[in-house]
């Protein structure tokens, strides 16, 4: 039987919330935490944004300033639309959430049991920041960047 206390993204809030080494900042809208950590990534800091999946369509453009301006992302996102969902709303972006991210150069991370999240998040996370991973930088985006623009990795765990 699943632990409901894993489920979503309630638990790890919470933590963050209780933890005073965290800044923890509440947002309108999902794609206002691709700008803040493309802010962050500018002023030398990481993090990372949690999601429902139903917020991955409201950061697509967002998306492509990633992939232009060349920041690390890391998001965790929860599923919503799949099976047992309550509200039929969800489904829709539920279903297209995986093939969303990939069609924006986001490499996906799907987490199936509760105890297999401390590796995928941790190898999720490695590959955020490790500038030796990344995908090369498209050919048109490397004719116009500067100097030290260096290629990016953005990524998400669903």
């Amino acid at each position: 039987m699943l632990d409901r206390s894993l489920v979503g993204l309630r638990n790890l809030i919470d933590r963050s919330l209780a933890d005073n080494e965290a800044q923890s900042v509440a947002l309108t809208t999902e794609e206002e935490g691709v700008a803040l950590l493309a802010g962050a990534d500018l002023g030398g800091a990481r993090g990372v944004l949690l999601m429902q999946s139903s917020g991955v369509g409201n950061c697509i453009n967002m998306l492509s300033m990633i992939t232009v301006c060349r920041f690390p992302l890391l998001m965790l996102v929860t599923m919503r639309g799949e099976w047992a969902e309550f509200n039929p709303w969800q489904i829709p972006m539920g279903k297209a959430t995986r093939q969303a991210l990939e069609i924006m150069g986001v490499t996906v991370f799907r987490l199936e049991q509760p105890e297999d999240a401390e590796e995928v998040v941790s190898a999720a996370s490695a590959l955020a920041t490790s500038p030796a991973a990344w995908p090369p930088m498209p050919s048109a985006t490397r004719a116009r960047a500067p100097r030290s623009a260096v290629p990016s990795f953005s990524g998400a765990v669903a």
